[in-house]
């Protein structure tokens, strides 16, 4: 079976790029948090900490983290 790939290039505007940073320091540092309640998580409780319970977190982070 063979895939069709396809290859975008982007040519943002300096206000473009400026948001796209921003937007992925923000994922960067929501992935990061959401990590490292994970590995305490289980490292102090043996605990397993779900998708959807980090989820539920997504408001207050944007609140604290605009």
């Amino acid at each position: 079976m063979l895939l069709k790939t396809y290859k975008y290039r982007l040519y943002p505007s300096k206000a473009q790029a400026r948001l796209l940073d921003q937007t992925v320091e923000t994922c960067r540092r929501w992935y990061n948090t959401c990590l490292a309640e994970r590995k305490a998580a289980w490292e102090t409780e043996k605990r397993s900490v779900g998708k959807f319970e980090q989820l539920a977190k997504v408001k207050d982070y944007r609140r604290e983290n605009p």
